[in-house]
């Protein structure tokens, strides 16, 4: 779990350098008052070269605590299992596990 752990804040650190490079390279695209041959040379060619890792859709959400995949919902940002764990103990205010 350590391992996956530091694994998934090494790929968010790469996420993080590579998007404002990727923002600041489709402004250049896009713009209309450069030379195309220039946006050619700088676009096309630093753009593609990124690594696939680079992109945020590629991040998986995780528990914060557990570090599982599976997360309950936005607001906690927890897994089920810790969820349910937190709820038994009334951890969560205004939350209460009812047993029937």
């Amino acid at each position: 779990m350590i391992k996956l752990k530091f694994k998934d804040i090494k790929k968010r650190k790469l996420v993080k350098n590579y998007e404002h490079l990727k923002f600041v390279l489709k402004l250049i695209d896009t713009n209309i008052h450069f030379d195309f041959l220039m946006q050619c040379n700088l676009t096309h060619f630093k753009y593609r070269n990124t690594p696939k890792d680079s992109s945020s859709v590629r991040l998986s959400k995780r528990c914060v605590l557990s570090n599982n995949k599976t997360i309950l919902n936005k607001h906690f940002k927890l897994s089920r299992s810790v969820f349910l764990k937190f709820a038994r103990f009334n951890s969560i205010y205004g939350l209460k596990k009812f047993y029937w």
